[in-house]
């Protein structure tokens, strides 16, 4: 059952685009045909416990312990309960996307950051086991799709950096450490100068 704010929304983007009923029909088929892959994805977020950051900002938490239980509540909220759960999965299903590059990226690429911002995609792979899981391949991608599951592929964005600038070795250290994590994109540059 796809909700009233997906139905709004699809009403929206038709009004817009105004195809004819054939036009529609056909992209509808060809979506429904293919194996439908999204590049670089911020990924969809649940909705903030606000009763939770406020108990955080009034305890005096830090303005980074506040971004961390936001980064967490919108990737790993979709857990707390079946009713979000059934949300997370319809809002895939809707969107007929069957594998997302998300991105889990800063400026800076911390990688101590960028791990923890992995961690939580995988541990929503590894919770919803039935739905989705990480892949690492295009057969890995392939092999999801044919047991009707979706796809994450995991990118930190810019690869990770250290900021030390003893050696160009010691600044890629963590590149097989994120391969392992099962990062499998990243940009070598992006929108300006930059290491």
């Amino acid at each position: 059952m796809v909700s009233d704010a997906i139905h709004s929304r699809r009403r929206i983007a038709l009004s817009l685009l105004k195809p004819t009923p054939k036009e529609l029909e056909h992209g509808l088929e060809l979506h429904r045909e293919c194996l439908v892959a999204e590049s670089y994805g911020l990924f969809i977020s649940a909705p903030l416990d606000i009763g939770r950051l406020n108990a955080l900002i009034g305890a005096g938490a830090s303005p980074l312990e506040i971004q961390d239980a936001t980064e967490e509540m919108r990737v790993l909220g979709w857990l707390k309960s079946p009713e979000l759960r059934a949300h997370y999965r319809e809002t895939w299903e809707a969107a007929g996307v069957d594998c997302t590059f998300v991105n889990a990226g800063e400026e800076g690429n911390d990688p101590m950051v960028l791990i923890k911002r992995l961690a939580r995609y995988i541990r929503l792979c590894d919770e919803m086991p039935d739905m989705q899981g990480k892949a690492l391949s295009v057969q890995g991608i392939r092999a999801l799709h044919a047991e009707g599951k979706r796809a994450l592929c995991l990118a930190p964005n810019g690869i990770p950096l250290t900021g030390n600038l003893f050696t160009v070795e010691d600044e890629l250290r963590y590149l097989p450490v994120f391969a392992q994590l099962g990062a499998r994109m990243m940009h070598l540059t992006y929108n300006r100068r930059n290491l």
